[in-house]
């Protein structure tokens, strides 16, 4: 199976981070560099204007 089959049921769990927050799965992508996820969540329809509790997206994270 492709690591972004196995990744991705994985990233639907991981919704809540261990600091509390709710994770933005393709901002936390972008943040990683994990272009394989990010492929994966974008081809499933993901939203890339979804933002984090501060207000940042994933344009911004790929810009950083």
């Amino acid at each position: 199976m492709p690591r972004r089959l196995t990744l991705l049921p994985l990233l639907a769990l991981a919704l809540i981070s261990a600091e509390g927050r709710a994770l933005v799965p393709v901002v936390d992508a972008v943040k990683s560099g994990d272009r394989e996820v990010l492929q994966a969540l974008l081809d499933q329809g993901a939203s890339v204007d979804e933002a984090e509790a501060d207000g940042t997206t994933a344009l911004h994270w790929a810009s950083y």
